[in-house]
């Protein structure tokens, strides 16, 4: 009985490990790195079916679109070591996503996987909430800073840039849980008070992208909308979370401040974005002389202070990107990176229009959160660094596992006609 279950569940379990490991240290690494090893077995082991799988044909377009560039960025790379080292790491999740393909997510393994995740997700924004309230999460760990929630992932303050991208599974495993139980909905509240007590402005602007790609996929997808049931519920959130926020002064405060991006006051918007605009200026300067394939992925960091005005408030600092996506590409890989980049949203954004408007929707709330990962304004984490590409590849992954039926095993009887 055990080993028919481990055989039935056993992907779905490495899967929700994997996601649950991005808050433990260098667990999520180790578990995608043990699913690339294997995924190079079953590589070689079958590769005439996955070089027909349309599957995986289309990761390996949308992996192009982003490596490539790094592979052409490598030529006149300005610290060679550091970016071959990036651009040969990121050949994991190629091997990864082999791994999940062959192996196949059925409809049943993928429902399974996302109530997975959102169980783990509501009870870390639990964990998070009563950090918020005693001091300290189930596990002892004291609040980031003394004022900001972290829960499970101290000391990284990543706690609600996780619980935000992956927001559109949690709306997802709600909308198709409160079929059953009326009252999911509620759920919501603890969610997203963890997310805004968590205090990353960054984290707070991709929910929102989080909630309005979501918002369009489920309006494409339902037949008839109660806007009277939905707004009012979306009302009763948003007062029980504002009634939350005005509790916390620091939360209060730091929400203020972002009203002086706008203010046209170059000091007020500096500090608004936590002196990132100096980061952002000389990625601009970065990306001008080496216009055409960067520095060389993550080579922002050392590269800095060649290209950094003197007095530059940065150079006394240490400096790992410029905390903006779209700058991260323009210096890492430049005009070419960002044409790959481009192409890559065009290709993604296609294919989730297409699978919200058929009954095979299973796939997209994976792809949405793929996206709000790739936002190209994102000042959270280096898309070529560890954490967050992985947030990028995990769920794209899942998003392409589960598009297209089973392929077939024997080898010698592929075509493209039964892909």
């Amino acid at each position: 009985m055990i080993k028919r279950w481990t055989r039935s569940n056993y992907l779905w379990v490495i899967l929700l490990l994997c996601f649950t490991g991005f808050a433990f240290g260098e667990l999520y690494r180790n578990i995608y790195a043990l699913i690339g090893i294997s995924g190079l077995y079953l590589l070689i082991k079958h590769r005439k079916s996955l070089a027909v799988d349309p599957r995986m044909r289309y990761f390996a377009l949308l992996f192009m679109c982003l490596w490539l560039p790094m592979l052409i960025a490598l030529v006149d790379a300005e610290y060679l070591q550091r970016s071959l080292g990036t651009t040969l790491r990121f050949l994991v999740y190629f091997l990864a996503a082999a791994a999940i393909i062959r192996l196949t997510l059925t409809q049943q393994i993928a429902h399974q996987l996302l109530f997975g995740t959102y169980a783990v997700m509501l009870f870390m924004s639990l964990d998070g909430i009563l950090q918020w309230l005693t001091g300290t999460d189930i596990l002892g760990y004291p609040l980031y800073n003394g004022h900001r929630v972290v829960g499970l992932f101290y000391p990284e303050p990543s706690f609600t840039l996780f619980l935000a991208i992956f927001s559109p599974l949690f709306f997802e495993a709600v909308r198709k849980i409160q079929h059953q139980y009326r009252w999911a909905w509620l759920t919501l509240i603890p969610f997203v008070t963890a997310i805004i007590l968590g205090g990353s402005r960054t984290a707070w602007m991709l929910f929102i992208i989080a909630v309005l790609y979501y918002g369009v996929f489920y309006l494409h997808t339902q037949k008839e909308v109660r806007w009277k049931q939905l707004l009012s519920k979306g009302a009763a959130v948003l007062l029980l979370v504002g009634i939350a926020m005005a509790q916390s002064s620091w939360i209060q405060e730091r929400a203020a401040v972002v009203s002086q991006l706008f203010s046209g006051d170059y000091n007020a918007a500096n500090i608004a974005t936590s002196n990132r605009l100096p980061l952002w200026e000389t990625a601009v300067t970065m990306a001008k002389d080496n216009w055409l394939n960067g520095v060389g992925p993550r080579a922002y960091s050392a590269s800095y202070e060649k290209y950094a005005p003197a007095g530059d408030f940065w150079l006394d600092h240490k400096v790992r990107q410029p905390h903006m996506l779209i700058l991260e590409i323009a210096t890492d890989t430049g005009l070419i990176g960002i044409i790959g980049y481009f192409l890559f949203l065009g290709v993604l954004f296609r294919r989730l229009w297409t699978l919200s408007g058929s009954h095979h929707t299973d796939a997209v709330p994976w792809g949405i959160c793929a996206a709000v990962a790739a936002f190209p304004l994102s000042a959270a984490m280096p898309l070529y660094g560890f954490f967050y590409a992985q947030l990028v590849w995990l769920p794209l992954t899942i998003f392409v596992a589960l598009q297209w039926p089973k392929p077939p095993r024997n080898d010698s009887k592929v075509s493209l006609n039964n892909s």
